[in-house]
């Protein structure tokens, strides 16, 4: 033995490489991976994850760092296996001489029934029974961590094929080598001198989740050459030792250039001062009842869950970040996670969480920036976190494939692991940002897999969403959550489809003791109560806080801060001050009909003013805007969900610039919205006309009418006003109707309910005093309305509950399983209880709305013969683009900025849908374009539409059974498609 390893053991492959040229052998990469994981443990790992850990071994954190490093360094024990040695034979050639023998790649044609990582489990399992004596249990725990580490548990059937087919596993000489390699880590880790003290253990699932996700985290930057570079082919020495081996480590440390995890101190100003310096408030400022009690709070208990519901423009955004930068110091945390409904919200907060970042304390000296990204499908084309990519510094971008260690081959899979959007590739250097943030996006926390693992991320509910969804690397979302205060605004627009998986993961959050903020302007007392149940979960909860969360089903009062230690010793609901007199929005019944409507705006606007109507669907805002515009009404701007991304991105500036906080506020205008003028965006209006929604939505619209203080509005608009438009009661029915578009939308119980309650308020609205009390009527169960309209609201209701009831039904597939802590001997492969394929997972990513199926495609201009494709003409004028070349990232981000969704008429018949998709695919030109070779493009559908002569608008057409479908886009419309039979 050379170095203490047989040279059987020392010939076993870890990695391969294109050129035949270099290879990693097995022992390096084990001690490559053991070595980087103690330095994630103790360099970028979360405090507060490292104490959670600590409580499961007899020697607290040291014991668990030498738990986790000693898994690491055993993870690949399953590549000392015939299955897979046969998969690169050059490789395997030098192993059958030393003795092991393979085969031939056609001798292992069942290879996939014993993948790697499974023989890894199935054998450290044995090994640790029979060599060490451990408990069954234990020894079962243990081992599903090296059963995971390639993203998919080792589930007791899959571990039963393994058995079966020892062949695939080896025996003999290979069960000789794994046995030498599993000592030989076991000893070099130190782990040896605790294997009689850990044999008995009970690991806590959450623990073991948090370990695999780690685990997956060191074996890919362990896997990239560029960090850890390979050997030349032949080369079969052991191990660096000692101080190589550190070198190689510290040298692979400096060219991931990771960032710092954030570690904030307990700050020790009042609220006032606090407020001041983090949010750049002038002198004389005070922060809101509601913005002191969230600190205070924060300050002095163990926040677990806290949930603050106060009016729109009452300063939560602000109050939740305060209480994230307490807690997170208290607690040794090492970031957060800000979600929201949207993209555009998304977009909006990131903005706002980047200057909050420039207004923190600066981080320390060895520490250039923290990590920040944006999570959602169309973050490159933010032009902050843009520019946040470009600002870090050149690197070789030939070397982006070797950066990115999930483009490694993985030989069980015959296939490139899939890897972060390429087009998101720069420099992974920690440099400050030059004022934009005091982070930076850096390349590693790029890929959609690894999103949630930098320190700060801004994006959609469907990240947290995702963390209740089984799926392949699950454990890398849990892991990104696990060491976060995680901020969810805007909590009442899930729906009860979204709400099943939310309240799942809040379960699974408070077992992890992650501090969650939930911010609503209108949240049901209902559903406030499912939360904090969810969140408490299986643990076992004190009588007194159990009679506490029952209570809050029936809590009117508003504003109300919730809040939910982490050991569940203490629940309170505390009712804040609103500073100021209340808010009285005067209202008024109107009519959806079209002439009535432009008839009510012309009166309305005859002094000025800026006016907002939101419609429910897009169909009506559109017909609503086109008769404005034909009875001279303008300016008129339309927004919603059916514009180009780079369109919706320049709408949302535009409104934000002329009717937010200092904007220029013209003398007349009027927008013409969908929901998407609803949550998170700030801009205000001196009347606000909106089609009849859920009691909720309604309030929430509200915040958009005189949300700041204007020196003058035009007369008659001097107060809050709202029309709710709605159908007149129709023969005897007693109460108003939504539109059937709305009524499709929010379905017909909420909106009855909603007008019924709306008829019996009298003309004022009063915010906030009339909130919760409305909210909780309208969600309530108690009869409101006529008499005869009960008949109508007792169908209603009844449909209600069967939606609801089917939602649910449609969530539960996919859903990961709930986690008992009373099963003290559960292991990983009672944690995701799918299969893992690659089927099932693309199945389970749109699980987690409840939408009809829908279909996103770039449209590409073209001139108005068609041939040559042009960039939209009211971007850049007379500017062609070449199809026949890959493009560059620049000219691809804009491309993929032209991405629309086609409504749902097209798409939700799944006949209809193939047949839209085939025939998207199969056009003839669209085949022969190069741009689907760029990453970012790579698997998009195009939509060639001619541009029309004299004009902007384009226009095509797409055939389908029996019909035709016309397709009009414009940048003052968006698409609007008819059909043509």
């Amino acid at each position: 033995m050379a170095g203490g390893l047989a040279e059987a053991t020392r010939t076993a492959w870890a990695k391969s490489s294109s050129d035949r040229q270099t290879w990693l052998p097995l022992t390096q990469h084990l001690a490559d991976t053991s070595d980087i994981a103690g330095r994630l443990f103790d360099h970028w790992l979360a405090h507060a994850v490292k104490e959670q850990w600590g409580v499961c071994f007899p020697g607290g954190v040291d014991d668990a760092r030498l738990a986790f490093t000693w898994l690491a360094g055993l993870h690949d024990l399953g590549k000392m296996s015939p299955a897979f040695a046969v998969q690169v034979d050059y490789l395997a050639e030098p192993m059958r001489q030393a003795g092991l023998d393979c085969g031939t790649r056609a001798d292992m044609a069942e290879r996939k029934l014993a993948p790697h990582a499974a023989v890894s489990n199935f054998y450290l399992f044995d090994w640790l029974k029979t060599e060490h004596g451990w408990d069954h249990a234990t020894a079962r725990q243990v081992a599903s961590v090296l059963g995971a580490h390639h993203g998919k548990v080792a589930d007791p059937i899959i571990l039963g094929a393994v058995k079966t087919h020892q062949r695939l596993a080896g025996k003999g000489p290979w069960q000789e080598a794994r046995a030498e390699l599993a000592t030989w880590m076991t000893f070099r880790s130190g782990a040896s001198v605790r294997m009689g003290d850990w044999a008995h253990l009970r690991i806590p699932v959450p623990v073991l989740v948090g370990m695999s996700g780690l685990l997956i985290v060191a074996d890919w930057v362990a896997s990239s050459e560029a960090y850890f570079p390979y050997r030349q082919v032949g080369d079969v020495s052991p191990p660096f030792q000692r101080s190589d081996q550190s070198d190689r480590v510290e040298d692979a440390l400096a060219e991931l250039a990771f960032p710092r995890p954030w570690s904030p101190t307990i700050p020790t100003l009042s609220a006032q001062a606090f407020y001041r310096q983090r949010f750049d408030w002038p002198q004389g400022s005070s922060p809101t009842d509601v913005q002191r009690h969230v600190y205070d709070l924060a300050q002095g208990r163990d926040v677990g869950l806290l949930v603050v519901e106060t009016t729109t423009g009452s300063g939560k955004t602000e109050a939740a970040l305060a209480a994230a930068e307490v807690i997170a110091a208290r607690l040794g945390l090492s970031g957060l996670y800000f979600a929201l409904p949207t993209q555009a919200t998304s977009d909006g907060m990131f903005d706002r969480v980047s200057q909050w970042l420039l207004d923190l304390p600066e981080p320390p000296e060895d520490v250039p920036a923290w990590s920040l990204t944006l999570a959602h499908g169309k973050a490159s084309l933010n032009p902050r976190y843009r520019a946040l990519m470009e600002r870090v510094d050149e690197f070789d971008r030939a070397r982006l494939d070797q950066l990115d260690p999930e483009q490694v081959y993985d030989h069980d899979e015959d296939a490139p692991r899939e890897g972060a959007d390429a087009s998101e590739g720069s420099s992974p250097s920690g440099e400050e940002t030059g004022g934009l943030s005091n982070a930076v996006a850096h390349q590693w926390f790029r890929g959609r897999k690894r999103r949630l693992l930098a320190s700060f991320a801004v994006g959609t509910i469907d990240q947290v969403l995702m963390a209740g969804l089984q799926s392949k690397h699950l454990m890398l979302r849990h892991l990104g959550l696990m060491g976060k205060v995680v901020i969810i605004d805007e909590a009442h627009a899930s729906d009860a489809y979204m709400d099943v998986y939310l309240d799942r993961v809040l379960e699974w959050l408070g077992a992890y003791g992650v501090p969650v903020i939930v911010l609503s302007a209108t949240l049901p007392a209902l559903r406030r109560r499912a939360m904090v149940e969810a969140y408490v979960g299986r643990r076992p909860a004190p009588p007194k806080v159990a009679r506490a969360i029952e209570a809050m089903a029936t809590d009117e009062r508003y504003p109300l801060i919730t809040a939910v230690d982490r050991d569940l010793e203490q629940v309170s609901c505390e009712e804040i001050s609103h500073q100021g007199p209340s808010r009285r929005v005067t209202w008024n019944w109107g009519s959806t009909d079209l002439k009535e409507l432009v008839a009510t705006v012309e009166q309305e606007s005859a002094g000025g003013g800026c006016i907002l109507i939101i419609r429910n669907t897009v169909g009506d805002a559109q017909r609503t805007a086109e008769a404005l515009g034909q009875a001279g009404l303008g300016p008129i701007t339309l927004n919603h969900s059916r514009f180009m991304a780079y369109d919706r991105m320049q709408k949302d500036v535009g409104l934000r610039s002329l009717f937010g906080p200092t904007g220029a506020r013209p003398d007349r205008h009027v927008v013409v919205a969908t929901q998407v003028a609803e949550q998170s965006l700030d801009v205000d209006f001196d009347l606000l006309i909106t089609d009849l929604a859920p009691i909720d939505l309604l309030f929430q619209r509200l915040g958009r009418l005189h949300r700041h203080q204007r020196e003058r509005r035009p007369e008659g608009l001097s107060t809050p006003r709202c029309i709710v438009l709605a159908d007149e009661p129709r023969g005897g029915e007693g109460v108003r109707r939504g539109s059937s578009g709305s009524e499709r939308i929010y379905g017909a119980h909420l909106l009855l309910r909603t007008a019924a309650v709306l008829d019996g308020t009298g003309p004022d609205l009063a915010v906030p005093d009339m909130v919760s009390p409305l909210v909780q009527r309208v969600f309530g169960t108690s009869p409101v309305g006529p008499p005869e309209a009960q008949g109508l609201m007792a169908t209603a209701l009844e449909k209600h509950r069967g939606r609801l009831e089917a939602q649910r039904h449609r969530a539960q597939p996919f859903l990961l399983d709930s986690w008992n802590p009373r099963k003290q001997n559960a292991d990983l492969s009672t944690w995701m209880t799918l299969p893992g394929s690659d089927g099932t997972e693309r199945r389970g990513q749109a699980m987690v709305r409840d939408t009809e199926p829908t279909l996103e495609v770039i449209v590409v201009p073209t001139d108005p013969s068609g041939s040559t494709a042009i960039q939209p003409p009211w971007v850049v004028e007379d500017s062609v683009v070449d199809v026949r070349s890959i493009p560059d990232d620049a000219t691809a981000r804009a491309i993929a900025g032209w991405t629309v969704r086609l409504p749902p008429m097209m798409t939700s018949n799944p006949d209809q849908l193939d047949e839209l998709i085939r025939w998207l695919q199969e056009q003839p030109d669209v085949r022969r374009w190069e741009w689907h070779r760029h990453p970012l493009l790579r698997g998009e559908l195009f939509l060639p539409m001619r541009l029309q002569e004299g004009g902007q608008m384009l226009a095509t057409s797409i055939p389908s059974s029996n019909i035709q479908w016309l397709l009009q886009y414009s940048p003052d419309t968006g698409l609007e498609v008819t059909k043509d039979v």
